[in-house]
């Protein structure tokens, strides 16, 4: 059915065009770029996970401290949009072609159009309808009223929010806390353990709705809701063996409201997010017949302006996350627990919940400059049974922390200097989100980032 609106719509879209005037209206061409220099140290870890008295078997770990420098571009892009008018009041046909321009580390999404990238119809009073990939409604609905950092790298709110820490080989594990790009066009993208289980994520084959359309909800001076829903397309495709027919899908939405007070702003919003059978196809060892995982948050905002350039303003975040998959061994027994006796069947979790929250503020001192935070806190893992599989809920919390001092140049640039922290206790794996050492820290590692940066934009 997806596809077949999917279809409808692009036919829609096509046969609007030749109503267009015959050159687009509002062509821009912009960019975003966002360097830094980044100083990063993994602490050491020792961990003798059957207390033989020695560090040599496969789950054991045993990590020297890692220190090192580094370039990042977090996220950097550059794109270009247009708006069509169609003849019909209101109406418009957009266009929008937006990518990564990676010329360092992290080099994965390479080509056109690989970042937020459109076809859509808007109207003025009706919203807007997009096909393309996108961000989902469960992470952009709430990220640049909560996130001071941007949402772009390794000081992002995805070190904790977003996903629940696992680390390979324990902690009931492969789930990462990496930021995703997902596409379900290509088959790695169902085998791959790292990602694809993570609630931030920006998504290809999407059909989304904003009410209202995207120019206006750019605004934060807009009084009023703002609405998104988000469904992906369905592959109904046999990604692993035992001739199971799952069909991958993810349905996000998020609604927020906004209210200006003279000179005060108060924001609230809630998002959902559902992912149909993702755990079962990312191709985790066992054989999975079908999975649900969910995403809760519920967050709000304060804002006071206090003149003379001074403004101040504070959030709050709460989430929920819930991950459900119904597998069997390598034997055809339900699958419960990966154990000794079970060589070569990962981890798999048939009922985990975790909970956590986030503050986070900034408060701009006039003259450009400006101070910014935020603190994230996860809590231990709340399983089936009381065990996670590979092993027990007990010290999977941890917590992150981001500070920032910035400063504005008034051509629109900004200087700044960060330091960032995660800590993991003993069986979390919690990593910076976005930038990550590695595919997610070992257990109970802690992580430290000294970053010095700039960043720019144009429109």
């Amino acid at each position: 059915k997806c596809n077949k609106l999917m279809l409808s719509l692009l036919g829609f879209v096509l046969a609007a065009m030749p109503f267009a005037s015959a050159q687009a209206e509002n062509i821009n061409i912009y960019g975003w770029q966002n360097w830094s220099y980044e100083f990063v140290e993994y602490d050491g870890r020792q961990f003798d996970a059957n207390g033989d008295g020695d560090l040599l078997d496969a789950d054991d770990i045993n990590l020297p401290d890692r220190d090192y420098d580094r370039l990042s571009n977090n996220a950097a892009n550059i794109g270009f949009m247009a708006h069509m008018d169609t003849g019909i009041a209101g109406l418009q046909v957009g266009l929008r072609c937006e990518q990564f321009t990676y010329w360092g580390r992290n080099n994965n999404y390479t080509g056109w159009c690989n970042r937020n990238s459109k076809l859509s119809l808007r109207h003025e009073t009706a919203g807007e309808i997009m096909v393309g990939q996108w961000l989902l409604p469960y992470n952009e609905i709430v990220a640049q009223w909560v996130d001071p950092f941007y949402d772009a790298g390794a000081d992002s709110h995805t070190s904790i929010m977003g996903n629940i820490g696992g680390a390979a080989p324990r902690a009931g594990g492969w789930l990462s806390s990496l930021f995703y790009n997902g596409s379900f066009s290509k088959a790695t993208d169902f085998t791959s353990m790292y990602g694809a289980l993570a609630f931030n994520r920006r998504q290809q084959g999407v059909i989304q709705y904003v009410w209202p359309n995207t120019s206006a909800m750019a605004s934060q001076a807009r009084d009023g809701f703002q609405f998104r829903f988000a469904v992906t397309e369905g592959s109904g495709v046999d990604v692993q063996s035992g001739g199971r027919d799952v069909d991958p899908r993810i349905l996000s939405t998020g609604v927020s409201y906004q209210h200006n007070m003279g000179n005060n702003q108060i924001w609230l919003a809630a998002a959902y997010e559902q992912h149909e059978d993702i755990s079962a196809t990312a191709g985790l060892g066992p054989t999975c017949s079908d999975s649900d995982d969910e995403g809760y948050r519920l967050a709000g905002r304060y804002k006071h302006d206090w003149g003379t350039g001074m403004a101040t303003w504070i959030a709050i975040m709460y989430e929920e996350l819930e991950y459900n998959a119904s597998c069997v061994d390598a034997e055809g027994n339900p699958f419960q627990a990966a154990t000794a006796d079970k060589a070569g069947t990962a981890p798999i979790w048939t009922g985990v919940e975790r909970e956590a929250w986030m503050i986070s503020g900034k408060h701009s001192f006039g003259g450009g400059l400006d101070l910014r935070f935020s603190y994230m806190d996860a809590d231990e893992w709340d399983c089936d049974a009381g065990v996670c599989n590979a092993a027990t809920e007990n010290d999977t919390d941890a917590d992150a922390m981001n500070f920032g001092l910035f400063y504005t140049l008034p051509a629109g640039t900004e200087l700044r200097a960060t330091y960032s922290e995660v800590s993991n206790e003993n069986n979390a794996g919690y990593d910076f989100g976005i930038n990550a050492g590695g595919a997610g820290a070992a257990v109970g590692q802690d992580i430290e980032m000294f970053a010095v940066g700039i960043v720019h934009w144009f429109d």
